[in-house]
């Protein structure tokens, strides 16, 4: 009979492997936790052919797994290209922007629609504004001073540049438009001295009005 022989006894050096025949070596009992280890050690060669290697520094460890990386970058790709997607899109809309030449804050208002979504705004003066929001379709509760019209929506009064890009970017269903009812002081181009107060971001279409969005 094959003779059994543990392997702490080889590891101690009570048994030197080189007094085992072939037939005493292939009767050597493994443990769970030794497969573990010869498992664990194959695992460290394969990631070592992979890409992960180990360098010493100051007696640290460092990991580099450049296999990571490069899968990140090639996460992370579509993520970057519908980012910019959204941001061609909203320069790519044609901004056009209706006022009374008397307005001030219109042209304010603009500046922060500029700075904010790199647009470029054609601005037309026109003395007679209620013609323009009766043909835009603008509701009579929700008018304010100026009208812009961009990518076939209508954007009425101090509406923020971030809720126009989210217009652009989610397109929703029976929306024809945004509007900011009246000059809420604090809002886009109606800046005072840091007073704010509250106003709220209206979309408007066809069949009913609903929220947008609120600022406090």
């Amino acid at each position: 009979m094959a003779r059994k022989v543990g392997m702490k006894a080889i590891r101690a050096g009570r048994l030197g492997t080189r007094g085992l025949s072939i037939r005493h070596t292939a009767s050597v009992q493994w443990r769970p936790t030794d497969r573990i280890a010869n498992a664990l050690g194959n695992i460290g060669r394969s990631n070592r052919s992979s890409g992960i290697f180990r360098r010493r520094a100051h007696g640290n460890t460092k990991m580099f797994d450049r296999s990571l990386k490069q899968n990140l970058s090639v996460l992370g790709a579509p993520i970057l290209m519908a980012l910019a997607a959204c941001s061609n899109a909203a320069q790519a809309a044609s901004y056009t922007m209706f006022r009374d030449p008397n307005c001030g804050c219109c042209e304010e208002w603009a500046e922060h629609v500029r700075e904010g979504m790199a647009a470029e705004i054609a601005v037309q003066d026109s003395p007679n504004m209620q013609a323009i929001k009766d043909e835009h379709g603008v509701p009579m509760d929700l008018r304010s001073c100026h009208t812009m019209v961009v990518d076939g929506y209508v954007i009425e009064g101090h509406v923020p540049a971030a809720d126009i890009a989210r217009l652009l970017r989610e397109r929703p269903d029976g929306i024809a438009g945004l509007a900011v009812p009246g000059m809420p002081v604090g809002s886009p181009g109606m800046e005072m001295n840091n007073v704010t107060e509250a106003y709220q971001v209206v979309a408007f279409g066809p069949s009913a009005h609903r929220i947008f969005s609120t600022y406090n």
